[in-house]
This record gives C-alpha cells, sequence and structure tokens, in this order.
C-alpha cells in the first residue's frame, strides 16, 4: 500500500550548478515534520552526472536520471508519473 504524501516536490535539474540543489534539499529537509512529502529530482542534461553527488546526501530524494536533451516537459511528466 502507498503512502500518498501531503506534497510532492519535482525538481528537474541540470549539472550547471549542483550547489543550487544542494542548498534547496538542505532547505527543504529542514521544514516542519507535520507534513509528508515526497522529493522527486530529475536530472536531465547531465553528463558529468555532478548532481547526483548531491542527491546522495538526501535519502528522501527519488531519481530518476534521463538522458540529456530531453525536454523540461518531459522530465517533470517523468516525475508526475512516479509521484504518489
Amino acid at each position: 500500500m502507498n503512502i500518498v504524501p501531503d506534497l510532492s516536490i519535482c525538481v528537474a535539474t541540470t549539472s550547471k550548478r549542483p550547489e543550487v540543489l544542494e542548498r534547496f534539499l538542505s532547505s527543504v529537509s529542514q521544514t516542519d515534520d507535520h507534513l509528508s512529502m515526497e522529493i522527486i529530482v530529475v536530472d536531465r542534461y547531465s553528463v558529468e552526472k555532478s548532481s547526483l553527488e548531491v542527491i546522495r546526501k538526501f535519502s528522501m530524494v527519488n531519481l530518476v536520471d534521463l538522458d540529456a536533451g530531453c525536454s523540461l516537459a518531459s522530465a517533470f511528466g517523468e516525475a508526475m508519473s512516479i509521484s504518489n
């Protein structure tokens, strides 16, 4: 049985600014515990996969690793298809 979270956060990212992703995930992880949430990060256009190192620090993140060149709409569509 899947538990439906109160909030689903879908983030599409590239490898250009992994420090921004890390700050965002750190901030979200410090939110009020009264809210159940899922975080889905779609890594797109990332040939060197630098954002993977950031994502590994946050156990609550579900990663979708897409091939370089996927559109933003495709990235969010993929994230929404796996969200609860």
